[in-house]
């Protein structure tokens, strides 16, 4: 080997260990932010007003699996409410967990998902310890349906004292608590897909009572902004109010599967993953939105009417260039409703089930790189129907439409049109279980 090809080798060795040292020292970096998020999540406070009703009993458990110390209002803490069962459920697996470490149906408790969860407190907040509260998330709420023109005003008035006033309360006596750890306060507005404005609903007065609450929210972080205080709004998905602000409802049994489910077990309205994805970055962002949509969508919506690229401002920008679409809704219709067992060896199993109904639709219309293709799909139970489409190299536009039902099985239909083969077929007719 001669010295110039040795200094080359040289060379390449080096470049690689620095990649390694460098890969080494990112991972090391990422592992101690987790930690380090962890620790700082642990440190901070948070009061979840109104947990009888099931939109605060959800935000207060979620922010308990991702690792805050969360004080939940209650009307009766030491009562028999669902929510104190729900909760009194929850701290006797714990104490499971922590009583037998060697339980795996859980996890394992050393590893970051387990370990990262917090502490629920369904206690009146200490006066000792309210320096060190960071957030308070205000979940109260009031929904009466009503017709306008039959509803008493009464109810009006009751429900503005419940989504208006009762928030603004919260926020005039924690405001001095926040202040000292410039926390934040959450408010609940209405959702972006409102029950109001669907004819037969009767919400419209409770729609123009959460309207009212994002106008508050905005004026109340203009006023708090040289405090330090951040005021955040959290639009809840559309998903109706009536269950939202009722209290949770307990499950005692499964009629479908037979399976008895064990106390505390719930029929939960949102999802969990939802809260999280909204909620933790309001809490935890140094400089969060003015709103966070739990139901938030993509950058680019079709339009099912007319089969046409809402871009608002985005997409291809409408000069002859490419243009992409994609919509989705669902994946599931109704609650999700938690399922509870346990095996022969004693241990308890979690899961989660609802009525699968979903749609999709996307496509893409490149003409630089000549890429046309789109797929659309629609399920309802354990129907399924859809067709997708591809130009291809030669000309050739091959559609495929598809169907499949308990009794038929899947079927596919092939058609191909525009270029020389033109070829077409059924396909399918087999039974898939």
């Amino acid at each position: 080997m001669d010295a110039e090809t040795g200094a080359i080798l040289a060379l390449q060795i080096l470049a690689l260990c620095s990649i390694v040292a460098a890969l080494l020292a990112y991972l090391m970096r990422q592992s101690r932010n987790a930690s380090d998020e962890y620790e700082t999540r642990n440190k901070r406070h948070v009061l979840v007003t109104s947990c009888d009703t099931c939109v605060g009993l959800q935000i207060a458990l979620a922010l308990y699996e991702v690792g805050y110390k969360v004080f939940v209002g209650l009307l009766d803490p030491s009562g028999n409410s669902p929510t104190v069962k729900i909760l009194r459920a929850i701290e006797q697996q714990k104490e499971r967990e922590e009583e037998d470490p060697t339980d795996t149906s859980h996890g394992n408790p050393q590893e970051p998902e387990v370990r990262a969860r917090g502490k629920i407190v369904p206690l009146e907040l200490d006066s000792t310890r309210e320096d060190s509260l960071w957030a308070v998330v205000h979940t109260g709420g009031l929904a009466l349906p009503g017709v306008i023109e039959r509803q008493p005003s009464s109810a009006w008035e009751s429900m503005l004292r419940h989504n208006l006033v009762a928030p603004l309360r919260t926020a005039r006596m924690f405001i001095p608590l926040l202040r000292p750890k410039r926390g934040r306060i959450v408010l609940l507005g209405d959702s972006t897909t409102s029950y109001g404005t669907k004819a037969g609903t009767g919400l419209v007065a409770f729609s123009a009572s959460r309207k009212a609450v994002e106008g508050a929210a905005e004026a109340l972080k203009s006023e708090l902004q040289s405090s330090g205080v951040d005021v955040v709004l959290l639009k809840p998905p559309p998903v109706n109010p009536l269950i939202l602000y009722s209290s949770p409802v307990l499950k005692t049994s499964d009629v479908e599967t037979g399976i008895v489910s064990s106390e505390g077990t719930w029929t939960a309205p949102l999802s969990t993953h939802a809260i999280q994805n909204s909620l933790v970055p309001a809490l935890t962002s140094p400089c969060p939105r003015v709103s966070y949509d739990m139901a938030a969508k993509s950058r680019f919506f079709y339009d099912e009417d007319t089969g046409s690229l809402d871009r608002a401002g985005h997409g291809g920008g409408g000069h002859g260039h490419a243009h992409s679409f994609h919509h989705f809704s669902g994946p599931v219709e109704g609650h999700h409703e938690e399922i509870t067992w346990k095996d022969k060896h004693g241990h308890h199993y979690h899961d989660y089930k609802a009525h699968p109904k979903y749609k999709f639709a996307y496509g893409v219309d490149d003409k630089h790189t000549k890429d046309y293709h789109g797929q659309k799909e629609h399920r309802d139970g354990k129907e399924l129907e859809g067709e997708y489409h591809i130009h291809e190299p030669g000309g050739n536009v091959r559609t495929v439409k598809y169907h499949s039902d308990p009794h038929g099985g899947f079927f596919a239909e092939v058609h191909n049109s525009g270029g020389n083969d033109h070829s077409g077929g059924t396909y399918g007719g087999h039974k898939h279980r």
